[in-house]
C-alpha cells in the first residue's frame, strides 16, 4: 500500500481501499486447478459476451481482463478490471443466469484457465477454504461497485480521475527518483469508461495535473510526483 502523510495518520477511507483493479494472491490454482491447461490469448479477445451463457468460469493466471456493460447504441461502461488470481464469470455459475457483463482482454497477453462450472460449484459445496476464497472475491467486487456508485454520484471529475490514479499507483507502480512510475500504459478513453467520464475530460484533468507538477508523462508512461495531491484530490473533491 502506498502510504501518504494523511493515510499514515488515520484509517484509510473505504473509497481508497476498493480498487477497480481486482486481483487475488492465492495458491488455489495449484491446489484445485493444476490439472487444467493454461490458454494464452491476445488483447481484444472476448471471453464471453453480455447476456451469454458460458460453460466455464475463468481463472486469470496472467494479464488483465475488463468486465464491461454496453447498450445497443455502442455506449460502454467498464465495471472493473480483473487481474492475476481473480476468477471471472462466477456469477453465472452461482445463479445459473447469463453473464451480465462482457469480458475482454485488455493487456497484450492474457493467460487463463477454463474451469467447468460443474467443478466450480462442486468445490463451493465441498471445500470451505475455496468457498471463503470466492466469498472474498465477491466481497471485494461489491465494495468496488458501491465505491464507484458513490464516486460517480457525488464525486467531481477530478475526484474520479484521482481515484483511478491512486489505485494505479498502489498496484502498478515502482519508485523512481521523483516519486512513482506507473508501469502499465492506458488510454484516456479506457480510464474514462471506468470512471464515467469522456476521453476529453480525462485528458484535460491529466493535463492540468501535469501543469501543476503532480504528474509527468514520458514515452506513454505516467510518473506521479506528488502522491499526497492525488490522495487529497479524491477526498477533498468528493
Amino acid at each position: 500500500m502506498i502510504q501518504t502523510p494523511a493515510s499514515g495518520q488515520e484509517e484509510q477511507p473505504q473509497l481508497l481501499q476498493a480498487s477497480p483493479w481486482l486481483s487475488e494472491n492465492t495458491d488455489y490454482d495449484k491446489q484445485f486447478f493444476s490439472s487444467y491447461p493454461a490458454h494464452t490469448y491476445k488483447k481484444g479477445h472476448i471471453f464471453y459476451s453480455q447476456e451469454e451463457n458460458s460453460d466455464y468460469v475463468y481463472l486469470l493466471c496472467e494479464g488483465r481482463v475488463c468486465l464491461s456493460i454496453d447498450n445497443p447504441n455502442g455506449d460502454a461502461k467498464d465495471i472493473f478490471i480483473a487481474d492475476k488470481g481473480f476468477i471471472f464469470g462466477k456469477l453465472s455459475a452461482l445463479d445459473c443466469m447469463p453473464n451480465c457483463c462482457y469480458a475482454i482482454g485488455v493487456s497484450d497477453t492474457i493467460i487463463v484457465k477454463l474451469i467447468p462450472k460443474s467443478h466450480f460449484t462442486e468445490l463451493l459445496n465441498t471445500d470451505i477454504h475455496f468457498c471463503q476464497y470466492v466469498m472474498t472475491m465477491l466481497t471485494k467486487t461489491v465494495r468496488t461497485l458501491i465505491s464507484q456508485i458513490r464516486l460517480i454520484t457525488f464525486g467531481s471529475s477530478r475526484a474520479r480521475v484521482g481515484y483511478a490514479l491512486y489505485h494505479l499507483v498502489n498496484q502498478y507502480s515502482t519508485p523512481y527518483k521523483e516519486g512513482r512510475l506507473i508501469n502499465i500504459t492506458f488510454t484516456h478513453q479506457e480510464i474514462g469508461e471506468l470512471i464515467g467520464l469522456s476521453r476529453v475530460s480525462v485528458s484535460n484533468i491529466l493535463s492540468q495535473m501535469v501543469k501543476q507538477g503532480i504528474l509527468k508523462k514520458k514515452e506513454g508512461y505516467y510518473y506521479v510526483k506528488d502522491i499526497e495531491a492525488i490522495y487529497r484530490c479524491v477526498l477533498d473533491d468528493l
